[in-house]
C-alpha cells in the first residue's frame, strides 16, 4: 500500500486559530511553525489531534475531574475560539488523494474510516487509534501528554497494541482472568455443593428408615393406658406443678402429651433451682443476725466515741484561738518599734547628708575660682597664636596671586603657539588642495570618456542578448530536428540487414552491407548548420564577457571621478575650516595676513609669561618656610583650644554641682553649722542603738508566741482528725447495716434479722422440697405410663418428614426412592469431574501462552530499549542514564514497567535500577527520554501508512537535547526512511537553523510564521517554501491538472 502524507490542514474557529489554510508538499518533509509562547504552537497540534481522534488528551484529566463534580464542559466553551459563533470550530486534514478527515461540532468521521485510511494493510485490529498516535506519532509540549509521564496501565495500554500482544493479552485474560475464573469456581462449588446435598439426603434417608422400622418394633410390643385415663392423670398433675412451682403450664392436649410432660418436667426442675438458690443464699444469711446488731451499735449517731471526740475538737479550738490573738498582739508592737527605728535613721541620714554638702560647698568655692583664672591664661595666648596665623595667610595669598597670574600667562603662550602651528598649516592644505583639483580634472575628462564608451558597450550588450537568444532557439531547434532525423534513422538502421541493398526510403541500389553502414553513420551525425550554429554562439557569449569585463572598467572610471570630487570637497571644507579657526582666534577676518598676525601674538604671550615667572619666583621666595610656621601655629591654637574646651566644661561641671548643693541645704531649711549637726548625729545614734537592743527583745516575744499558736494549731488539726475519723467509722458501720438489711430483705425475710425468722425460713425449705419430690415421682410414674403415646407420636412426625423429602411413590417404595439418589449421585460426580478436567486443560493451556508472553520482553522489549538507546546516544548530553522497559508476566496478564538503566556496567549493576525513574530523573531528561521513546516506537512499530512525527517545541529542554544532533537525527529520517515531520519552535533563530540543514538536503520544507493574536485569530505569516517544497507543489499541480 503506497505510503500517506498530509496535504491540506484548514482550522477554522478553532482555540486561537481564526482561519487558518496551507497546502503541504504530499511527500517526505518538514512544516516549522514558529512563535512566541501563547500564540497557539500548542493549539496547532491539538486541532491536528481532535481532527484525527475527537479527543485532545492533556485536557482529559481536567474534564475527568469536572465531571466528578457533576459540572459538564461543552466543546465549545473550550474549543471554539473566543468571540466566534458557539460550536463553530471545525478541522480539516487532506491526504492527497487518498482522502481528507473533517471534524465539526456536527459532523465526524467514523472510527473505522480513520483507521482504513492511516492503518497499514495487513496490520492487526485496531481498537483505539488515538493511543497509537500518541504513541508513535504526537508529542506534546505537556508533561501529562509524555509517555513518561502517563500511568502504569497507560503505557501498557499504548505499547501493547502496536507491539503485537495485544490478542494475545486478551486470550490470556479471557481464558484465565478473573470473571472466567470465578466462574469456573462458582460452577465447580455448585456441583460439590450438590453433591454434598445429595449424599446428606442418602444418609438422611437410610437413617429414617432404621429409625422406623425401630419405632413399629417398639410400638407394638408396649403395653399402654387407655387415653382418657392418661390425660385426667396428667392434667392433675399439671394444676399441682402449677400450684407449687407458680409457674404458667398449658393445657393438656390429647394429640401431644409427651410436650406438657416436658413442660411439667422443665417446671419442676426450674423450681428445684430455685429451692437449691434459696437453701444457698439461708446458708449465706447465718451469721448475719450478730454482724448486724455489732454495725447497729456503731452506727449510733450518739455512740460514746463520736461525743468524745466533739469534745476534744471544742477545747482544741479555744486554745488555738488564745495563741492567734497572742501573736498579734506580738506582731503589733514588733511593728511600731520597727517604725520609731527607720524615723531615727532617717533623720541620721538627712543630717549626714547635710554635713556632706556643708564640707563640698567649701571645696567646690576654692575649685572655681582656680578654674576661672586658667581659663584667661588660656584665651590669651590663643589671641597671640591667631594674630600670628593671620600674618602668614596674607604673605600665603601674595604667593597664590603671582601663580596665578603665571598660570594664565602660560596658557595664553600656549594657545598663542596652537595659533601659530595651525596659520602654519594653512599653507600645506592649500598646496594638497591645489593637487586635489588637478587629481579631479583629471578624472573628469577620464570619466567623460568611460560614459561615452559605457553607453556604447551597453548598447553592444543587449545587441548580443537578443542575438544569443535568437542563436540558443536556433540550436534547440535543431537540435530537436537532429533528434527527430536521427531516431528516424537509427529505427530505420535497426530494421536493415546486413546484405541488403535496396533503400526503403529512396529505393536507391548499393552493394550488400554498405547500405546499412551508411544508416548507422546517419543516425549518430549531426544535422546540417548545428555546429555553425554553437560556434556562433560561443563567440556571442565571448564578447558578452569581454563586454562585461569592459562595463566594469568603465564603472571603476566612473567612480574614481566621484572619489576625487569628494576629495576635492574634502580639503576645501578642511582649509576653510582651518582659516576660520585661526582668524577667530585671531581676532580677525580670514582674508587678513594670518600668519603674521599669529607670529606677532605668540611673540607678546612669551614676553608676558617670562614676566609672570619672574614676579612668581618673588613672591615664593618672601613666603619660604611660611607653610611650615603656619602648621605648627594651628596645631598650637587646636591643642591650647582643646585645654580651653576642657577647663570649660570643668568649670560648667563644678559650678553645678555647687548650685546643686545649695539647693539641697536651701530645702533643708536648716541653719546649722557643722558642730551643730555632729552633736544632733550623736544623740540620734545614742538613740538608734538602744531601740535595737529593745527589738530583740520583742522579737523573742513574738517568736515564742508563733511557737505557741503552732502548737495549738496541731492539737486543733489532731482534734479534727479524730473527729473525722469517728463520724467514717459511723458512716462505714451505717453503710454495713444498709447493706446487711438489703441482704436479709432480698431473702424475703422480715426486719430487723434475727434468728428465730431463719430457722422458720429452713423449715418451710424442708417443706417444699418435700412436695416437689412427690409431685417429681408421679410425673414419672405418668411418664411411664404414656410411652406408647410417645412412640406414636414421635412416629407420625418421621413419617410426615419421609413423605416431605419425597412423594407419596418414595414413602411407598423407600429403596426405589434411595436408588434414585444414588443415581443422582453419580451424574452429580459426573459432572464435576468434566468441570474439573476442563479448568485443567485450560490451565495447561494459559500456561502455554504464558510462556509465549515470557518471551515479549526478548523479542519486542529488548529491541525497542536497544532502539530507545540509539536515539539517546545520537541526541542527548547525558545518554549513560537512560529509561528501558521491563514486562513481568503472570498466568492472566502482563505487569509493565519503567526502569533505570545505565550505560556503565558496573554503574547498571550497583545502583538502585528500582526506583522509578520520575523520581531520580530531572524534567528535561523525563522530556528528551519522551522524545527518544517516541522515535523508536514510531521506528519499531510501523502500524501506519503515514510516516509522521508531530512535535510540538521539542527542543525546549535544548541543555538536554543537542540541537544539531536532533536536526541531523530528523533530517535522516525524512530523507532515508519517508517521514513527514511536523514541528514547532519558540526561537525564531532556533526555526532558521533547522530550515538551513533541510534546505542544505534538498529536502521540502514548509514555514509558517505566527506574528500576533487577533480579535479574528491569530495572525501568520506564510505558508513559506523553500525551492524542494514549491517544485513539489508545482508537480502536484501538474499532475492534478
Amino acid at each position: 500500500m503506497n505510503p500517506l502524507y498530509l496535504s491540506r490542514i484548514k482550522i477554522q474557529d478553532f482555540r486561537t486559530f481564526g482561519q487558518f489554510d496551507i497546502e503541504l508538499p504530499a511527500q517526505p518533509g518538514l512544516m516549522l511553525v514558529t512563535g512566541t509562547n501563547g500564540l497557539g504552537k500548542s493549539s496547532f497540534f491539538d486541532a491536528i489531534e481532535w481532527g484525527l481522534t475527537g479527543d485532545i488528551r492533556r485536557f482529559d484529566s481536567y474534564l475527568a475531574e469536572s465531571r466528578k463534580k457533576r459540572k459538564k464542559i461543552t466543546e465549545a466553551e473550550y474549543l471554539t475560539r473566543r468571540g466566534a459563533t458557539a460550536d463553530a470550530h471545525r478541522v480539516e486534514l487532506g491526504f492527497g488523494d487518498a482522502g481528507h478527515l473533517a471534524r465539526s461540532a456536527t459532523q465526524a468521521p467514523a472510527l473505522g474510516e480513520i483507521i482504513g485510511l492511516l492503518a497499514q494493510e495487513g496490520w492487526g485490529p485496531i481498537r483505539d487509534v488515538a493511543t497509537y498516535l500518541a504513541f508513535t506519532h504526537f508529542l506534546g509540549q505537556a508533561a501529562q501528554q509524555r509517555f513518561t509521564s502517563r500511568k502504569r496501565d497507560e503505557q501498557w495500554e499504548a505499547l501493547k497494541g502496536p507491539s503485537g500482544i495485544d490478542r494475545l493479552e486478551r486470550i490470556r485474560n479471557g481464558l484465565r482472568g478473573r470473571p472466567t475464573q470465578l466462574a469456573f469456581t462458582k460452577r465447580i462449588d455448585g456441583e460439590k455443593q450438590a453433591i454434598e446435598e445429595l449424599e446428606r439426603q442418602i444418609a438422611q434417608w437410610s437413617g429414617w428408615r432404621d429409625r422406623l422400622a425401630r419405632l413399629q418394633e417398639a410400638l407394638s410390643s408396649s403395653n399402654s393406658l387407655d387415653a382418657d385415663a392418661f390425660a385426667v392423670a396428667l392434667n392433675a398433675l399439671r394444676s399441682d406443678v402449677a400450684s407449687q412451682t407458680r409457674m404458667e403450664l398449658g393445657n393438656s392436649d390429647r394429640d401431644n402429651p409427651g410436650k406438657l410432660l416436658s413442660d411439667i418436667e422443665q417446671a419442676i426442675n426450674a423450681y428445684q433451682g430455685q429451692l437449691s438458690t434459696w437453701n444457698a443464699t439461708l446458708d449465706g444469711l447465718a451469721m448475719l443476725p450478730e454482724e448486724w446488731a455489732t454495725f447497729a451499735a456503731t452506727a449510733d449517731p450518739d455512740n460514746p466515741a463520736l461525743e468524745s471526740a466533739r469534745v476534744l475538737l471544742s477545747a482544741a479550738r479555744a486554745v488555738h484561738t488564745q495563741a492567734v490573738e497572742a501573736v498579734e498582739a506580738a506582731a503589733a508592737r514588733l511593728q511600731a518599734h520597727a517604725g520609731e527605728i527607720a524615723r531615727l535613721e532617717a533623720q541620721i541620714s538627712a543630717y549626714e547628708s547635710q554635713r556632706r554638702d556643708l564640707v563640698r560647698l567649701a571645696e567646690l568655692d576654692t575649685n572655681v575660682g582656680e578654674a576661672g583664672q586658667q581659663l584667661e591664661q588660656l584665651d590669651a595666648q590663643i589671641a597671640m597664636a591667631r594674630e600670628a596665623i593671620a600674618r602668614a595667610d596674607e604673605r600665603i595669598a601674595a604667593r597664590g596671586a603671582a601663580e596665578a597670574f603665571c598660570a594664565q600667562a602660560r596658557s595664553a603662550a600656549a594657545g598663542a603657539g596652537e595659533t601659530l602651528r595651525l596659520a602654519q598649516s594653512i599653507a600645506e592644505i592649500s598646496a594638497a588642495c591645489e593637487r586635489a583639483a588637478g587629481d579631479h580634472s583629471l578624472a573628469a575628462q577620464a570619466a567623460d570618456l568611460a560614459r561615452q564608451q559605457r553607453t556604447t558597450f551597453s548598447d553592444e550588450q543587449v545587441r548580443l542578448g537578443r542575438e544569443q537568444a535568437a542563436v540558443e532557439a536556433r540550436i534547440a531547434a535543431l537540435r530537436a530536428e537532429a533528434d527527430t532525423i536521427a531516431g528516424a534513422v537509427a529505427a530505420i538502421a535497426g530494421h536493415l540487414h546486413e546484405d541488403d541493398t535496396n533503400c526503403p526510403v529512396c529505393h536507391s541500389h548499393f552493394a550488400p552491407g554498405a547500405l546499412r553502414l551508411l544508416a548507422s553513420a546517419a543516425s549518430t551525425s549531426s544535422a546540417v548548420g548545428l555546429t555553425e550554429a554553437e560556434l556562433d554562439l560561443q563567440k556571442i557569449r565571448e564578447r558578452l564577457e569581454q563586454l562585461v569585463e569592459e562595463i566594469a572598467r568603465v564603472d571603476r572610471a566612473l567612480a574614481h571621478e566621484s572619489v576625487a570630487r569628494v576629495a576635492l570637497e574634502q580639503s576645501r571644507a578642511t582649509l576653510s575650516d582651518l582659516r576660520a579657526r585661526v582668524a577667530a582666534s585671531l581676532g580677525t577676518s580670514v582674508d587678513a595676513d594670518l600668519f603674521l598676525m599669529a607670529e606677532r601674538k605668540a611673540q607678546r604671550a612669551s614676553s608676558d609669561l617670562a614676566s609672570a615667572e619672574a614676579a612668581r619666583t618673588a613672591a615664593s621666595e618672601a613666603a619660604a618656610g611660611i607653610d611650615a610656621a603656619r602648621l605648627t601655629l594651628t596645631a598650637e591654637v587646636d591643642v591650647l583650644g582643646q585645654r580651653r574646651d576642657s577647663e570649660q566644661a570643668r568649670l560648667g561641671r563644678l559650678d553645678a554641682e555647687r548650685t546643686a548643693c545649695r539647693e539641697r541645704l536651701a530645702a533643708a531649711a536648716t541653719q546649722l553649722d557643722l558642730f551643730a549637726i555632729d552633736e544632733q548625729l550623736a544623740m540620734l545614734r545614742t538613740q538608734l542603738t538602744a531601740r535595737i537592743e529593745q527589738r530583740a527583745t520583742r522579737e523573742r516575744a513574738a517568736s515564742d508566741a508563733t511557737s505557741a499558736r503552732e502548737e495549738a494549731f496541731s492539737q486543733l488539726r489532731s482534734a479534727e482528725r479524730a473527729l473525722a475519723e469517728a463520724q467514717a467509722a459511723q458512716q462505714a458501720a451505717l453503710s454495713a447495716r444498709t447493706a446487711l438489711e438489703a441482704r436479709w430483705t432480698a431473702a424475703s425475710l422480715p426486719l430487723p434479722p434475727g434468728r428465730a425468722a431463719l430457722e422458720r425460713a429452713r423449715s418451710s425449705l424442708t417443706d417444699a422440697k418435700v412436695a416437689l419430690d412427690a409431685l417429681d415421682l408421679r410425673r414419672e410414674t405418668l411418664a411411664q405410663a404414656g410411652a406408647a403415646a410417645l412412640l406414636r407420636e414421635e412416629l407420625a412426625r418421621l413419617e410426615a418428614a419421609m413423605r416431605a423429602a419425597s412423594d407419596q411413590v418414595g414413602f411407598d417404595d423407600p429403596p426405589a426412592h434411595a436408588a434414585a439418589l444414588a443415581e443422582q449421585l453419580e451424574v452429580a460426580r459426573a459432572k464435576l469431574k468434566l468441570s474439573n478436567s476442563a479448568r485443567l486443560a485450560l490451565n495447561k493451556y494459559t500456561k502455554k501462552l504464558q510462556s509465549e508472553a515470557d518471551g515479549f520482553s526478548a523479542r519486542v522489549l529488548a529491541p525497542l530499549n536497544d532502539v530507545i538507546d540509539a536515539f539517546n546516544d545520537a541526541m542527548l548530553s547525558t545518554p549513560d542514564e537512560t529509561i528501558n522497559f521491563s514486562a513481568g508476566t503472570r498466568v492472566d496478564t502482563t505487569n509493565f514497567d519503567m526502569m533505570l538503566h545505565y550505560k556503565d556496567r558496573v554503574e547498571d549493576a550497583t545502583r538502585n535500577t528500582d526506583l522509578p525513574p520520575q523520581i531520580v530523573l530531572s524534567e528535561g531528561q523525563l522530556a528528551a527520554n519522551g522524545f527518544s521513546i517516541l522515535c523508536a516506537a514510531s521506528t519499531a512499530y510501523p502500524w501506519s501508512r503515514w510516516r509522521a512525527l508531530l512535535l510540538d517545541d521539542p527542543l525546549q529542554h535544548n541543555d538536554i537535547i543537542h540541537t544539531a544532533a536532533f536536526v541531523d537525527v530528523m533530517r535522516n529520517l525524512v530523507e532515508f526512511e519517508g517521514y513527514q515531520l511536523i514541528m514547532s519552535s519558540h526561537d525564531r533563530a532556533e526555526s532558521e537553523f533547522i530550515t538551513r540543514k533541510f534546505e542544505a538536503a534538498g529536502l521540502p520544507c514548509t514555514k509558517v510564521i505566527l506574528t500576533a493574536p487577533a480579535a479574528d485569530g491569530v495572525q501568520y505569516e506564510g505558508p513559506i517554501f523553500n525551492r524542494a517544497a514549491r517544485r513539489s507543489l508545482q508537480g502536484q499541480a501538474s499532475q492534478a491538472s
